[in-house]
């Protein structure tokens, strides 16, 4: 397969649909097209996590990672929700994408979903609405996966390196960036929030 240009992708993920009613208490901010980019080309074209790898995203919502992987070659990609109405949109972004041949939508708890892959991607909710979401997010990825991306707000850094540790991975990489999300819901006063996120690429053992 011909290596994609940050540029096309970043296109292609920037054209997929949103969610049109998300909820405060799932969490559901779309990760930014740039964002989204920025991961899964560190893992496709720095580490080999991606073609030919068998790739779940957790809590995908409507798809940008999860297509994203697809489109840079993943073999086979499931993306995992909670919400009916994200899964619903993301098969469409994916039929629109031209990747719905790889990959497959399975509505669940990931609390229960048992299975295995090579690589997890993952925009948790940061547990600001339901306390502990993170640390679920985060247990079952490492559980799922032999490597995992996952975002998580750059003041929880210290619990993120002590909870890896202690399920025995290790962090190889981690980045900074800001995530950016509009206006959203209606106590959001601000036309964008900004804040700083990191992004940790785990190795479990």
């Amino acid at each position: 397969m011909s290596r994609l240009k940050r540029r096309h992708l970043e296109i292609a993920l920037s054209r997929l649909r949103g969610h049109p009613s998300p909820s405060i208490l799932l969490e559901q901010y779309t990760i930014p097209a740039d964002l989204a980019v920025k991961i899964l080309t560190l893992a496709a074209y720095k580490y080999d996590d991606i073609a030919g790898k068998v790739v779940f995203d957790l809590g995908c919502g409507t798809g940008r990672l999860a297509i994203g992987a697809a489109l840079l070659g993943a073999d086979y990609v499931v993306g995992l929700d909670i919400d009916r109405v994200a899964l619903d949109v993301a098969k469409l972004n994916a039929y629109e994408a031209g990747v719905s041949d790889r990959v497959d939508w399975v509505l669940c708890d990931i609390a229960v979903f048992q299975s295995s892959c090579h690589t997890v991607l993952q925009n948790p909710p940061f547990g600001t609405r339901l306390r502990g979401a993170d640390r679920v997010f985060l247990e079952r990825a490492m559980e799922m996966g032999r490597v995992v991306y996952t975002i998580h707000k750059s003041e929880t850094d210290g619990f993120i390196r002590r909870f890896v540790e202690d399920h025995g991975g290790s962090i190889s990489a981690v980045f900074k960036a800001m995530m950016t999300i509009p206006r959203v819901f209606p106590f959001h006063e601000k036309r964008v929030y900004r804040f700083e996120v990191y992004v940790y690429r785990i190795e479990v053992v």
